[in-house]
């Protein structure tokens, strides 16, 4: 059974591509794992940063 995947998935899917070979080629890495781990924490773990649970923010909130 073949499944119809958007149009918009493939072309993430696409611009992802392109943009971990870009960095594995600028970075030298071995592979596209470290590219993908780089493209990770550059882009998405930055935007999570202030969706994090207060007491994880703040060292401070685990002394008692």
């Amino acid at each position: 059974m073949v499944q119809d995947i958007p149009e918009i998935l493939s072309l993430f899917k696409e611009q992802l591509g392109n943009q971990i070979s870009a960095i594995v080629k600028e970075q030298s890495f071995q592979n596209d794992g470290y590219g993908f781990a780089y493209w990770y924490f550059r882009n998405v773990s930055a935007s999570v940063r202030g969706q994090a649970l207060p007491f994880a923010s703040s060292p401070r909130s685990l002394r008692t």
